[in-house]
């Protein structure tokens, strides 16, 4: 059951954690918008991952969100335990939406050390069964609104520290501000949906979308544009700007720049990027594509991105932290169709959405048309010229492992990570045949159940 309690919260400080460079001030962007894995992408490029416990995929304000329990389910930020809050300031920003507020605080996101009542940190929350929503920096009394946001709707939320002072905003107006001391450091982990890793009974009921930490107290105009869902300012590549049209539950939107079948699609952050494929025999005979395009669609554009290293179609594809994977695939000799002489594809290539840059990685060990998604942090291939061999990549150290073999040999079937599992849905033997078969295999036991 989807959580009706959504907002947007923002919050900035400034840093002195490893692998953070201390001059950006942008610390980290997490949107929630992975749909398989247990890791949760920093959209901004700076760096830190996100662990997720539990809170499972919904719909989001843009994209998907994460919906948390109120009683276990948290997300981790990795390598912020040496966070360390200067005169500078900070802030936190984060989209959230629910109706029920629990018995106790109900954190949206903070660094908050339980065992020093004093000075223990910074936290953003919804305040105990009426659903105000409070900034709490340092020591209280903290910063309350005046209103309960307990109504099931969109609201965005924002906590400022400049070093002297600490404001609150709801919807882009301010609710308070006041004078407050700084910060003392603690070596608790930046934690969403709950004060710190260790404190779960200050934990989120509902949804939390898009947070964001910045190393700079935000203004109120970056507020206020924040709060009305102003798109970033940065697009990647040229943009070919699109229009629905049509009525109902469908939207008919401009068709993409070129006719193409058995592209390898993925959706990361908020867009949606289609790589290969081949053009539609009809039209344009035998042409394939190394092409990268990428699809907005709350900005409605297509913005084309570097080519692939070489061009396929039917590839696995996999995302991971704000990394697209295409693997395997079917090219043609010569580069067209010539009695039917497809040539399979080991290759595995990577295009990191931050710096727009592919690199080609491990070969994959069975190659040509597979499909493939990532669980738990690897990547399964499994299929590959309609067999039930399966294998699973490993990013951390570019590598490869045999898995189980899929107990119904097919290929181009639907493969979903889904609750800690694989599944397998549907496909195509060896030969014309369709599959009806649906699979599902456990990484835990390695095997396979129908």
């Amino acid at each position: 059951m989807l959580h009706p309690f959504l907002c947007l919260l923002t919050l900035t400080l400034s840093v002195r954690a490893a692998g953070i460079p201390p001059a950006s001030r942008i610390i980290g962007q997490w949107d929630f918008d992975e749909v398989e894995g247990e890791r949760a992408g920093d959209s901004s490029g700076s760096g830190p991952t996100g662990i997720i416990h539990g809170a499972a995929v919904v719909p989001g304000r843009s994209g998907s969100a994460r919906s948390f329990n109120g009683v276990s389910d948290i997300v981790v930020i990795e390598g912020t335990r040496d966070l360390d809050l200067a005169s500078g300031g900070f802030t936190l920003e984060a989209w959230f939406k629910t109706s029920t507020a629990r018995g106790g605080d109900s954190a949206l996101v903070g660094k908050y050390d339980w065992s020093n009542r004093g000075n223990n940190g910074y936290f953003l929350s919804v305040t105990p069964n009426v659903g105000h929503v409070s900034f709490f920096v340092d020591r209280d009394p903290r910063l309350i609104s005046s209103a309960s946001y307990l109504d099931g709707r969109w609201h965005h939320a924002a906590g400022v520290y400049d070093g002297r002072r600490q404001y609150l905003y709801v919807d882009g107006r301010l609710e308070g501000m006041q004078p407050i001391g700084r910060p003392f450091d603690n070596p608790q982990d930046l934690t969403i949906g709950a004060f710190a890793p260790n404190i779960r009974d200050s934990a989120f009921l509902g949804g939390i979308d898009s947070v964001r930490v910045l190393a700079y107290p935000a203004t109120a105009a970056e507020i206020a544009r924040d709060a009305a869902g102003a798109p970033s300012a940065v697009t990647p590549g040229a943009a070919l700007v699109v229009q629905r049209r049509g009525q109902g539950p469908w939207s008919r939107l401009e068709d993409m720049p070129f006719a193409v079948q058995g592209a390898a699609v993925r959706a990361i952050g908020a867009l949606a990027y289609v790589a290969g494929g081949v053009g539609a025999l009809a039209k344009s005979p035998g042409r394939e594509y190394a092409s990268l395009w990428a699809f907005d669609p709350a900005r409605e554009y297509w913005a084309q991105l570097p080519d692939m290293p070489a061009p396929r179609h039917e590839a696995a594809v996999g995302a991971n932290a704000g990394i697209l994977y295409v693997a395997g695939g079917v090219s043609f000799a010569g580069g067209a169709p010539a009695g039917n002489r497809d040539v399979f594809s080991s290759r595995l290539d990577a295009y990191d959405t931050r710096r727009q840059v592919w690199t080609s990685l491990a070969p994959v060990p069975d190659a040509g048309l597979s499909r493939g998604a990532f669980l738990n942090g690897l990547f399964y291939v499994v299929g590959a010229q309609c067999s039930g061999r399966m294998a699973a990549y490993d990013p951390a150290k570019d590598s490869w492992t045999r898995k189980a073999s899929m107990p119904t040999p097919r290929c181009a079937a639907g493969v979903i990570a889904l609750g800690g599992k694989l599944y397998v849905l549907g496909g195509q033997g060896s030969g014309v045949q369709a599959h009806a078969a649906a699979e599902v295999y456990d990484p835990k036991m390695d095997s396979w159940s129908a």
